[in-house]
């Protein structure tokens, strides 16, 4: 600005100078003489004009660089300006909150000054990485204020540099970023925390699904033990009675005829008896192998519902651990029990398949589908079927897919390591 007056000073002199001229030589002017005066007057009258512009985009560019100094100074983050080597020549009042100092005493101080001890190394080389990009760089640093604790920061960081490409100041924004750590910590440790309980929850269901197996097979074997017998000695004495009364009553005997139906009850509670035993352990499992048994259940189940049933695959070899073999049947029990009660399905097809050292069950029906939203509400028996069958399968150490859309039937994946 001061260099704007000295023109204007400058400027009316030369006018001033011009006048006197022009009266001094009032009388002996020629032709020639007044045309230069007349362009020195228009020449002084562009460059008055030309200053007055300049002083007017002197006035826009000192608000410009007011308001830039505003939004510098009371921006929210911490912005500093320092030369090539790292010394503050700019900082912001975030920046002196940040690092606990006046900003008289910060000016003309090497940032390092601030960064914890142990990291001033970093700080160093990372600085002088600097002077070879003008590419942003980002970093975390831990900062010590003047008065106080070190806390965690990120610094960005961008070079400016002079026509020669020679590097003349860097622009640092720098965050607190303790209470972000800190959250993420937290979220780790949640995350940690949830995986531990959700391989608890795994080791937990492969648990029970042990003790219920066993449980199943103590109870088969009572089953068969008890009941079985006791009626296979209850037919064999109707059978001996009604043999013993044949030749003693008329065919049309009353007492035939009772005989008759106790024993049509006594056989029809033997099937009943041999149908939970097969749910409960089917022996085709432990004598013949997976395949054999899904095929075998398939065609009770497919009679006795009257839905055909389509079983097809190959035995895995070797055999799969007993507690995988558990867990595959009873995941095509409770799919094929959700077929026959929700699905309304007129064809059901079941592929076993051992490939590259897994064994993939695929179950799918033709049926009406399940809406996405019966699928995410827990009070839908549905949604707990399928929920019992992800977690045995994923305590075996198994993935479980389910897809399905309406009209579309269902389709569940389930594989399992070898």
């Amino acid at each position: 600005m001061e260099n704007y007056t000295k023109l204007k000073d400058q400027i009316k002199a030369t006018q001033a100078r011009l006048a006197s001229l022009e009266q001094q030589s009032a009388g002996t002017r020629n032709e020639a003489t007044n045309e230069a005066l007349l362009e020195l007057g228009v020449a002084l009258e562009e460059l008055r004009a030309a200053q007055e512009s300049m002083i007017s985009q002197s006035d826009e560019l000192a608000e410009a660089r007011q308001n830039y100094q505003d939004l510098f100074n009371f921006a929210p983050d911490a912005y500093l300006v320092t030369d090539a080597y790292g010394v503050v020549r700019e900082a912001n009042r975030a920046a002196t909150l940040l690092l606990g100092v006046a900003e008289p005493f910060i000016l003309g101080k090497p940032l390092f000054l601030y960064v914890v001890p142990e990291a001033r190394r970093v700080f160093r080389a990372t600085l002088n990485k600097l002077h070879r990009t003008q590419a942003v760089q980002s970093w975390e640093i831990q900062l010590r204020p003047r008065k106080g604790s070190p806390f965690s920061a990120s610094a960005s960081v961008t070079s400016q540099l002079d026509r020669n490409g020679k590097l003349i100041r860097l622009l640092w924004l720098i965050r607190d970023i303790t209470i972000q750590k800190k959250a993420v910590e937290e979220i780790v440790n949640l995350l940690e925390a949830v995986g531990q309980q959700r391989e608890q929850l795994r080791r937990l269901t492969r648990r029970v699904a042990e003790i219920q197996e066993i449980e199943r097979r103590e109870l088969a074997r009572e089953l068969h033990d008890q009941a079985g017998q006791t009626l296979a000695g209850l037919d064999f004495n109707l059978v001996f009675i009604k043999m013993s009364l044949a030749n003693l009553l008329p065919p049309d005997s009353a007492v035939l005829a009772r005989l008759d139906d106790s024993l049509a009850l006594v056989r029809q509670m033997g099937g009943a008896v041999r149908d939970v035993l097969g749910d409960l352990r089917p022996p085709v499992l432990d004598d013949h192998g997976l395949l054999a048994a899904l095929q075998w259940y398939a065609e009770r189940l497919s009679t006795r519902v009257n839905l055909p049933i389509c079983v097809e695959g190959r035995e895995p070899q070797p055999r799969l651990a007993t507690s995988v073999e558990n867990v595959i049947f009873r995941i095509f029990q409770e799919a094929l029990t959700n077929v026959v009660k929700h699905a309304q399905a007129s064809q059901v097809t079941v592929n076993l398949e051992p490939h590259d050292g897994q064994v993939r069950l695929v179950i799918a029906d033709n049926g009406q589908g399940v809406p996405t939203r019966d699928l995410a509400d827990p009070a839908r028996p549905r949604s707990w079927g399928l929920l019992i069958m992800q977690e045995r399968t994923e305590a075996v150490g198994g993935q479980f897919r389910f897809e399905s859309s309406p009209g579309q039937g269902v389709k569940i994946t389930a594989e399992f390591p070898c």
